[in-house]
């Protein structure tokens, strides 16, 4: 019963830190959670049995870091919608495709070498 409780404490940690890690850093709560409640159990078997405990003590470590990461972004990353209020008019991609179609024309424009002129 341990050893699926620690199976199951490591399937989900891998997955809180995966979200943690992606776009998805909300939703990494959950099997943080579920690592942490399965870590919970499987310490208090490891207890009843007197079990080496080294693996769980990983759960809750890996834990503890998917947690933090993702509270580090759920405060300091900010969201789509306010990156987009941000930008600026002249920044919009119609103003980026008139610069660039004006410096193609520079560079039509210019001066071609006279090697090439000869061919």
């Amino acid at each position: 019963m341990k050893k699926l409780i620690v199976v199951l404490g490591f399937v989900a940690v891998a997955l809180a830190l995966i979200l943690a890690a992606s776009q998805f850093f909300n939703i990494a709560y959950v099997p943080a959670i579920v690592a942490l409640l399965l870590g919970f159990f499987g310490l208090y078997l490891s207890k009843q049995k007197n079990t080496s405990k080294k693996s769980i003590q990983l759960i809750f470590l890996l834990t503890g870091i998917a947690l933090i990461l993702a509270t580090y972004k759920t405060i300091f990353v900010s969201s789509e919608g306010e990156a987009l209020k941000e930008i600026k008019p002249d920044q919009t991609s119609d103003s980026i495709n008139k610069k660039a179609d004006i410096e193609i024309n520079k560079f039509k424009k210019a001066p071609q070498l006279q090697g090439m002129e000869e061919q």
